[in-house]
């Protein structure tokens, strides 16, 4: 890296938050690559975004958020003070998708609906049928690509959709995208997302979302890496006990550029993922009991694709894979009672309990395996049966447990 680049405050440079200069002529270039009413560069995340739009709207009623959401959404309800109503996701042979169009009707018109637009399994959702005066916030991390492909993008239907540009754009760690339809409401957000990133930007991080964009307004030829991608799932689907996910069908869509495969029943991918690791050099996106996630995009290096399927065909050998799939589904438990807001619960006096001995006290603490990420327990919610048994199954598996320490867990003093 060349040091001599990573400058700030310069008097030639701009203000990320008042933004005059040349912050403002990037944002408004970006916005014409990506067909919306304005972009917001972001320096602290996709996280940062969709925070900002939260705390935007967090003292003008509930907010409608995905039960499967990110725990970003889950901050943006902390820092906000509102009060969540949950969505569930549907489940689609053992993984879950976004839930359908029809579970965010009937909330009032003063409900900011939180979507997850795309899972990281690689399930998009096209919500652009759903009827609704409401404001929509599209949480689209992982599919800043989509509008350059031949897949919905949440650009089309959501009034503020948020990309962690660095997944799949080639930006660098940390920077991401926030898009309005309408130019009108950037203030209101802005407001807010000064609150929740540095006075003194990255200008590298800011300059790979310029070059990050402007790579994706040339690539003209999607369907060519889309074949690829398809060639390869044909491949994986060949082999004994391992199946690609594809299209599925009405407004549920698959990520052209996301390598989901579903393992049989006798297999754990977090333990094929540690082979991948450590034996060749393989670096998943996600591995879960019953499944592996990688992401495939056209930066990849030469070979690479064929790296991963000799890999995997091995490791099928090495431990006798075979087509054993069955029916099993998803696990959702029950959602939890509802005793406080998160903020409420987050403010509280609170102790640490031992995890056999958490069942039936408030949840003070985000308690989420990452990645994905996704908050199993908000705080404010009173441990049920279901729960304390899903604590116990995590921190005896090889998931990373946030929210968990030294077997403990933090709990609000009644």
């Amino acid at each position: 890296m060349r040091p001599e680049l990573d400058v700030t405050e310069l008097s030639v440079l701009d203000d990320l938050h008042h933004p005059a200069g040349v912050v403002l002529q990037s944002e408004e270039a970006i916005s014409r690559i990506f067909g919306s009413g304005r972009t917001l560069s972001l320096v602290n995340g996709a996280s940062s975004g969709l925070k900002a739009v939260i705390m935007a709207y967090g003292d003008t009623g509930a907010v409608v958020i995905p039960r499967n959401g990110h725990r970003a959404i889950l901050e943006g309800l902390i820092l906000s003070g509102a009060t969540p109503k949950y969505v569930c996701p549907q489940e689609n042979e053992g993984l879950f998708v976004p839930a359908a169009p029809q579970a965010y009707e009937g909330f009032g018109d003063n409900h900011l609906l939180v979507m997850l637009a795309e899972t990281y399994e690689g399930f998009v959702r096209d919500y652009s049928g759903l009827k609704t005066r409401n404001p929509i916030l599209a949480d689209e991390a992982h599919g800043g690509h989509l509008r350059f492909c031949s897949v919905p993008s949440a650009l089309d239907w959501a009034d503020y959709t948020v990309h962690g540009a660095h997944k799949t754009l080639g930006s660098m760690t940390q920077s991401g995208f926030l898009h309005f339809r309408r130019s009108d409401q950037v203030q209101r957000v802005r407001r807010e997302l000064s609150l929740l990133v540095s006075t003194s930007p990255s200008w590298l991080m800011l300059g790979s979302l310029e070059q990050a964009a402007v790579w994706w307004r040339g690539f003209t030829d999607p369907e060519y890496w889309t074949k690829r991608c398809l060639r390869l799932k044909e491949r994986i689907d060949g082999l004994p006990g391992m199946r690609a996910v594809h299209e599925t069908g009405g407004s549920l869509f698959c990520d052209p550029f996301r390598l989901c495969i579903r393992l049989e029943q006798a297999a754990d991918g977090r333990v094929l993922g540690n082979e991948l690791q450590n034996r060749f050099g393989i670096e998943l996106e996600m591995t879960n009991q019953g499944s592996l996630v990688a992401i495939l995009t056209p930066f990849d290096p030469e070979g690479s694709w064929d790296k991963l399927y000799r890999a995997l065909k091995e490791l099928g050998r090495a431990y006798g894979l075979q087509d054993r799939f069955g029916t099993t589904a998803a696990w959702l438990p029950e959602l939890p009672e509802q005793c406080m807001t998160p903020r409420q619960a987050h403010q509280a006096d609170h102790r640490r309990v031992a995890m056999q001995s958490a069942e039936g006290h408030i949840c003070a603490d985000i308690v989420a395996a990452y990645p994905p990420g996704i908050p199993l327990l908000y705080p404010g919610e009173r441990i049920g049966r279901q729960q304390a048994r899903m604590l116990k199954a995590l921190t005896e598996g090889a998931s990373r447990t946030q929210g968990i320490q030294d077997g403990q867990i933090l709990v609000v003093n009644e």
